[in-house]
C-alpha cells in the first residue's frame, strides 16, 4: 500500500492531531455584582491626605483604590468641579461641601461584568456616577455621593497638666482653687461643658459648668475653676476633669487633694499651789486649750478661801474657775485667819458645774446664799453636805456655830442635744422681775421626775407646746462674782 504524499495530506493529518497534541485549558473569570466601601468623611481643618486609604472597602474579589477629592459649591452633585482635584495638602473647611471619585479593581481571578450602579454603594449610600461595566473590565471609577465636612472646633487649655491641691488638715475652713484657661483655636464660636467624673468626684466642684466661646475677641478665651468641697474627712481625693463639645474633641486632665488627720490637741498641765493654810485643787488636772477648769480650796481650820493667784500661764479666774490657755498654768490659793467669830464656808462644785456662796466665811446665825453655775448639757441636782450639819432652804442656810462644806451635784439632762433659741420671746425682752436675773433656759424631756425638785428652790417652769419638752428658767437673785465675796465677808464681820 503507498502512501499518498501531497500538501494537502500533511495538513489534514496535522489538523487530526491539533487536538491532541494542544488541549485548551482556560476558564472564565468570576463576575463581580457588587461592592460597598466606607471611606473617610471630610473633616474641616484635616488635610485631605489624611482622608485617602487604598485599603477602604477591601474584599476578597475587590479594592477600592485612588481616593480623589473635588470641590462643591452646595449639596448638588451637578454644582461639584469634577475636572478640578483637590491636592492631597489641602485642607477641608467645615460645612463646605465635597465628593470623591474611587477606583473599584477586580482582584485575580474575578471580573466587573454586567455590575449594577446600584449595587454599588460608599458608606451606604448608592453612588452618583458610575462608569459603564457593559462588558467585561478590570476596574471602573466611581463617584461618591455629595459629603458636608463637618466642623470641628479645637482649643487648648493653660495649664493642662494633671494637679495636687496643697493638701489640708481635717476641719479646714476653705480649700484652694485651681484655675485653668481655655483658648478658641477655631474661627467660630462654640460651648464647651466641664464635667468630672470618677467615684471620688463629687468631693469637687467646678465654676463654671460651661463656657461659650466666641471666634475672637475677649470671649476667645474662658477661664473655670477647680475646687475641692470643705468638710472632708481626712484621706485622698480624685476626680478627672473633661472639657469638650459637639464636634470639639475632649480634653482631660486629674486632680487630687489630700485631707491630714488633725493633730492630737497640745496637753497644758495644771499645778495648784498654797499659802500654807489649806489645800487646793482643780478639775482637770491637765488639758487642752478651750477647756473649762473648776478650781477647789480647801482651808485649814481657822482660815478661809481668799482668792486665786495665778503665778504663770496668763488665764483668769471667775467664780472658782477658768479657760485653759496655751500653756501650762502655775495657781496659787491663797487663805486667811478667820474674822473672830466666824466659820469658814467651803463651797465647790464638781463635773456639771461650779458653785461658791455669797460669803467664805460667817457667824453663827448669818444667813448664806449659794449659787450654781451649769454647764452645757447637765443640771443642778442637789446640795451634798460633807461638814458642818446644815438645814437647807432652797439655795441659803443659817450658819451653824462650826464650819460648813458643801458640795453640789449635777447630773446630764436627758436627751439634751443643745440650747434651744427663745421661742416664746423672739424680740429678747427681759422677762424677769425687777433686781432678778434668769440664768440660762435647761431644756428637759416630758415624763422625767428629776426636775421635780426644781420647784421648792425658786424656779418657773413653763411648758413649751403639748407637753413635750419643759422650758426651765431659775429666778434668782443676781450671783456675786468672787471679787465681790470677800467685800460681802468684810460687811458682815463688821456689822457683829
Amino acid at each position: 500500500m503507498k502512501t499518498l504524499k501531497s500538501k494537502w495530506g500533511l495538513w489534514l493529518i496535522a489538523a487530526a492531531l491539533a487536538p491532541i497534541a494542544f488541549p485548551m485549558s482556560a476558564s472564565a473569570a468570576t463576575a463581580i455584582t457588587s461592592a460597598s466601601a466606607t471611606i473617610p468623611e471630610p473633616i474641616g481643618q484635616q488635610k485631605f491626605a489624611d482622608m485617602t486609604s487604598s485599603s477602604v472597602g477591601n474584599s476578597t474579589q475587590y479594592q477600592f483604590a485612588s481616593i480623589s477629592w473635588f470641590a462643591c459649591t452646595n449639596s448638588s452633585y451637578s454644582s461639584c468641579d469634577k475636572a478640578t482635584y483637590l491636592s492631597s495638602a489641602d485642607t477641608a473647611v467645615g460645612g463646605k461641601y465635597y465628593i470623591s471619585q474611587v477606583v473599584l479593581v477586580a482582584k485575580s481571578g474575578y471580573e466587573i461584568h454586567n455590575i449594577n450602579q446600584a449595587n454599588v454603594t460608599i458608606n451606604g449610600s448608592p453612588v452618583t456616577s458610575f462608569s459603564s461595566a457593559a462588558s467585561t473590565l478590570s476596574s471602573i471609577t466611581i463617584t461618591s455621593k455629595v459629603f458636608q465636612a463637618k466642623q470641628v472646633y479645637s482649643f487648648t487649655l493653660t495649664p493642662s497638666k494633671n494637679y495636687t491641691f496643697p493638701a489640708k488638715t481635717v476641719g479646714y475652713s476653705s480649700a484652694d482653687s485651681y484655675s485653668v484657661t481655655i483658648s478658641n483655636k477655631t474661627k467660630a464660636a462654640y460651648s464647651l461643658m466641664i464635667t468630672l467624673s470618677g467615684p471620688q468626684a463629687f468631693n469637687f466642684t467646678t465654676s463654671p459648668t460651661s463656657v461659650s466661646l466666641t471666634a475672637t475677641g475677649p470671649n476667645s478665651t474662658q477661664a473655670f475653676k477647680v475646687t475641692p468641697k470643705t468638710g472632708l474627712a481626712a484621706g485622698t481625693y480624685s476626680a478627672t476633669v473633661t472639657v469638650q463639645g459637639t464636634n470639639a474633641p475632649a480634653k482631660s486632665f486629674n486632680v487630687s487633694f489630700k485631707v491630714n488627720p488633725a493633730a492630737a490637741p497640745t496637753i497644758y498641765s495644771i499645778t495648784i499651789q498654797n499659802d500654807g493654810h489649806g489645800t487646793g485643787s482643780s478639775s482637770p488636772t491637765a488639758t487642752a486649750t478651750g477647756t473649762a477648769v473648776d478650781l477647789i480650796a480647801t482651808p485649814e481650820s481657822g482660815y478661809k478661801f481668799k482668792s486665786w493667784q495665778v503665778v504663770s500661764g496668763g488665764v483668769t479666774v471667775t467664780n472658782n474657775k477658768f479657760i485653759m490657755g496655751t500653756a501650762n498654768v502655775v495657781i496659787k490659793a491663797l487663805f486667811e485667819p478667820l474674822p473672830s467669830g466666824h466659820y469658814a464656808v467651803n463651797v465647790s462644785g464638781g463635773v456639771g458645774g461650779t458653785a461658791y456662796a455669797d460669803v467664805t466665811s460667817a457667824a453663827s446665825g448669818t444667813t448664806v446664799k449659794l449659787f450654781v453655775e451649769e454647764n452645757a448639757g447637765y443640771i443642778f441636782k442637789k446640795w451634798d453636805v460633807i461638814s458642818g450639819p446644815v438645814e437647807l432652804f432652797g439655795d441659803e442656810f443659817t450658819m451653824p456655830n462650826n464650819a460648813v462644806t458643801l458640795k453640789a451635784l449635777f447630773e446630764p439632762i436627758p436627751g439634751y442635744v443643745a440650747e434651744t433659741d427663745d421661742v416664746d420671746n423672739p424680740d429678747g425682752e427681759d422677762i424677769t422681775e425687777p433686781g432678778e436675773d434668769a440664768l440660762p433656759p435647761t431644756i428637759l424631756k416630758a415624763g422625767s421626775l428629776n426636775w421635780l425638785w426644781i420647784l421648792f428652790g425658786g424656779l418657773v417652769v413653763v411648758a413649751i407646746g403639748s407637753g413635750i419638752t419643759l422650758l426651765i428658767i431659775r429666778k434668782q437673785e443676781k450671783a456675786p462674782s468672787q471679787d465681790n465675796v470677800k467685800n460681802e465677808d468684810n460687811k458682815k464681820g463688821g456689822e457683829e
